[in-house]
């Protein structure tokens, strides 16, 4: 079974990664990156979420792994 996951590149400016409460699992990764697992979310929806709850957001791409 193939999972989608948005990957995140966070702003490096921006304060450190914090854990939020949020139905979503935000995954933090090295290098200043992230990855949300995409499950009946569209990465929109997401995205929309995560820039709502303050977290600066400098690229991201949807990728099946």
């Amino acid at each position: 079974m193939r999972h989608r996951l948005l990957l995140l590149d966070l702003d490096p400016l921006a304060p450190p990664l914090v854990p939020r409460i949020t139905p979503l699992v935000v995954l933090p990764l090295p290098g200043g990156r992230a990855a949300v697992p995409l499950n009946d979310e569209s990465a929109e929806e997401v995205l929309a979420t995560l820039l709502a709850g303050g977290l600066a957001i400098r690229s991201s791409r949807v990728i099946e792994a």
